[in-house]
């Protein structure tokens, strides 16, 4: 069982995405506050994080990044989603997510990038 943080400001969003990785699963911790976001990593220590690039007052962008330059938390795999899908161009590598889910997501495809990352058949 993998242990996956999703970060969204919309509870919804982190709902129903909480729900689908459960029933494949997996724990699931939902925040819904940025503020809370390094604390949680800290406390969690997941395989996964699920994060909206629009956070209030925090560029999730920018929180991958951090993710990936802390020798604690680098390998932790993260998928960033975006209802804008012009938020970066995948072909020049600027982010430095493992994956990303446009918004409206895609169920299929959520649990399709998240068993390829964790390598789960």
């Amino acid at each position: 069982m993998s242990k996956i943080l999703v970060i969204d400001d919309v509870e919804d969003n982190a709902e129903v995405i909480s729900i689908l990785l459960l029933d494949e699963g997996h724990q699931v911790s939902t925040i819904h506050d940025p503020l809370l976001i390094w604390e949680t990593i800290a406390n969690l220590l997941p395989d996964l994080i699920i994060m909206d690039i629009h956070l209030l007052d925090v560029d999730g962008r920018e929180v991958c990044k951090e993710i990936n330059n802390n020798p604690k938390s680098k390998h932790i795999k993260v998928i960033l989603m975006s209802a804008s899908l012009n938020v970066f161009d995948p072909n020049k590598n600027e982010i430095c997510a493992d994956g990303f889910i446009p918004k409206p997501f895609d169920i299929n495809d959520i649990v399709e990038q998240v068993n390829n990352l964790l390598q789960i058949d």
